[in-house]
């Protein structure tokens, strides 16, 4: 099997004729391209004709590059036919699908305006495109494509599988002969697959590419687009339907026109693959066992919208419903044969006797012809109702034609009346299906309306009563976390506590062990000296800072020993005070008469153990210069008021 390919695309630069097109020549360039990459067309037999370069094909040569391309055909080959340009149409009184003459424009003679259909037409339907897809032998396949204005119906007698251009389903081949009738022998077959960019009283249009500034034809552009994006396995069917989608929102269509591709062809080619004659792998409406009732209401499991199914199932309702009146007619057209028969045998013995009467009044006629005389006026007579009988079986038959045409149309009426009552009875029908199940769907949604409202009113009370419990457990928990920190800040003061008590011991433990093993050490000043009251405890803490942990030894040499024990047993550090090292320092006797709640250290502290060393404060020389000099008082507006420079005071 081989792939042959014919396209065409004028842009009519060299004709005053027609309107300049810029898109035709470069589309029919990208769709021979298309043919090549996407289907395996071979190069060698994919031609490409326009008039860009100056070539003006005439309709002849056209046609011929397309018979050519049919000759050399074999067996199984698939040719395809591609045009894009001006097409147009001009209303005929012959019998025609359409009730117009379609036609498609080439270049035609530049500077010169064309006088006849045939002198700037390619393919029209009744003229060339009929009779040339009728030489096709029945062992090949083509498809026509067309990208032009009033294009639907180009392809005279063919079946309209979409679209809305053809007005009757047979046509008669009256009407102006094609000049190509002799290109070869009607084989009376199917006449292939047409493919037509819109409808017959619709205009097909082009568009320029945002992103490459490329005029482009939108039919031929949706057509490539969706045999890349959704795969070759599409029929053709399936292409014009999702061309037709692409094209109704396309923007470069003005406002209320319409562009709608069109699909000719018999019902077993619609679904063969694009451009092959193998049918598709994806099921069809007639192969699948649909619950329609299912899919009326909005079911989707087959990938098919709304409005596609319901146009599938009235037509496969009026195709059910022509078969039925047909087998019913075939029924009652078998019963008057059968009844014809008779009638049929009765007449021909008839017209045996009949037959043998006129014979022999012939013979007797013959005898006595030469015996009857007429006169003038009995001839003149005889002439004159001769020919009134002549004029009124003329009339007669006149009127028997206009009679029978008349008759004919009223039944082809009566037809299209029945066809469309039961369209709209199945319609009908449906709609009372749908109804229905609305109908069913809206109690179902009001009971159920119904039990959510109690449903959320039940649950606007949980709400209710969860967000008072959390409130409670809210409170309960901030009353347990302050719970938890006084808990935590007593358990840390009695850890502190725990660990000055402990570290105390450990303190006077190693005093008592350096008291034992050393004569000059007297103890620590906690043990020595102490508040003459409870109350000055603190201010005395405050006012000795570390020395209140220092331990009194005798002298320097004392000391030194003392440092040394600590460190070979691992001990803790300690602050030593030699008595024999310190210097005294005279009382600032003046700070005594403050007077009211200020005091000083000194006056507080007893000391019954010692009676010539004083305390000793870091970075003083001194002995007791800190604790001598130092103030407390009891409250803390006197302590404010008070100013002492160089004196400590604590409250």
């Amino acid at each position: 099997m081989a792939y042959h390919a014919e396209c065409f695309g004028f842009s009519y630069l060299h004709c005053r004729a027609h309107t300049y097109l810029e898109a035709p020549p470069q589309a029919a360039k990208k769709f021979k391209t298309f043919l090549e990459t996407e289907y395996n067309f071979p190069a060698a037999n994919c031609n490409v004709t326009t008039d860009d370069e100056g070539e003006t094909p005439s309709s002849a040569e056209i046609c011929g590059r397309i018979i050519g391309m049919i000759r050399r055909s074999e067996a199984k080959d698939h040719m395809v036919v591609y045009f894009c340009g001006h097409g147009n149409r001009v209303e005929t009184s012959d019998s025609n699908s359409t009730g117009f003459v379609e036609y498609l424009c080439c270049g035609g003679v530049a500077g010169e305006r064309e006088t006849r259909l045939e002198e700037f037409c390619i393919l029209s339907i009744d003229y060339t495109l009929r009779h040339i897809v009728d030489s096709v032998p029945n062992d090949r396949h083509i498809t026509i494509i067309i990208d032009s204005c009033h294009s639907g119906g180009i392809l005279e007698g063919s079946r309209e599988i979409i679209g809305s251009s053809n007005k009757q389903n047979q046509t008669r081949n009256e009407g102006p002969k094609s000049p190509f009738m002799g290109i070869g022998e009607s084989h009376g077959h199917a006449l292939g697959v047409c493919m037509t960019a819109c409808q017959s009283d619709e205009e097909a249009f082009g568009r320029v590419d945002p992103n490459t500034s490329e005029a482009q034809a939108c039919f031929t552009e949706s057509i490539m687009q969706i045999t890349r994006e959704d795969g070759k396995n599409l029929s053709y069917e399936m292409v014009i339907s999702e061309a037709r989608k692409i094209l109704s929102v396309e923007p470069s269509i003005p406002n209320g026109a319409k562009q709608q591709p069109g699909l000719y062809c018999e019902d077993w080619q619609k679904v063969f693959k694009f451009l092959t004659n193998e049918p598709t792998d994806i099921p069809t409406f007639d192969s699948m066992d649909i619950d329609h009732s299912s899919v009326s209401t909005g079911s989707k499991s087959f990938g098919y919208k709304q409005p596609e199914l319901l146009k599938l199932k009235e037509e496969m309702s009026r195709i059910s419903t022509k078969i039925k009146k047909g087998q019913k007619e075939l029924g009652k057209k078998r019963e008057e044969q059968r009844g014809n028969a008779k009638d049929i045998a009765d007449l021909k013995s008839g017209i045996e006797d009949l037959t043998g009467k006129m014979k022999d009044l012939k013979e007797k006629g013959r005898n006595v012809g030469n015996q009857i005389q007429l006169d003038d006026n009995d001839l003149q007579e005889y002439f004159r109702i001769n020919e009134e009988a002549g004029m009124k079986i003329a009339k007669l038959r006149e009127e028997k034609e206009l009679l029978d045409r008349q008759q004919h149309a009223d039944s082809e009426v009566e037809n299209n009346l029945e066809e469309n009552l039961q369209q709209l009875k199945n319609q009908e029908t449906e709609l009372d299906s749908q109804e229905k199940q609305m109908r069913e769907r809206l109690e179902k949604i009001l009971d159920s309306s119904a039990k959510n409202k109690d449903y959320i009113e039940k649950l606007n009370t949980e709400l209710h009563n969860m967000k008072e419990e959390r409130s409670a457990s809210k409170r309960k928990y901030d009353n347990l976390k302050i719970k938890n920190g006084e808990i935590e800040n007593k358990l840390r003061e009695l850890k502190a506590d725990r660990y000055e008590n402990e570290r105390d011991a450990k303190l006077s433990q190693a005093v008592a062990t350096l008291k034992r093993l050393f004569q000059g050490v007297h103890g620590r000043m906690t043990d020595l000296c102490w508040p003459t009251q409870k109350k000055f405890n603190l201010a005395v803490t405050v006012a000795m800072g570390k020395l209140m942990d220092a331990v009194v030894v005798e002298d320097e040499k004392t000391r030194k020993e003392c440092i040394k024990y600590l460190k070979e047993q691992r001990l803790p550090p300690q602050t030593f005070i030699p008595l024999q090292s310190i210097c005294v320092k005279q009382r600032m006797e003046r700070l005594r008469s403050l007077g009211g709640t200020a005091k000083l250290v000194f006056d507080v502290i007893q000391y019954p153990y010692l009676t010539s060393f004083y305390f000793k404060e870091p970075g003083c020389e001194g002995v007791y210069k800190g604790s001598r000099s130092s103030l407390f008082f009891f409250t803390l507006h006197f302590f404010h008021y008070q100013s002492f420079g160089h004196i400590n005071a604590m409250m």
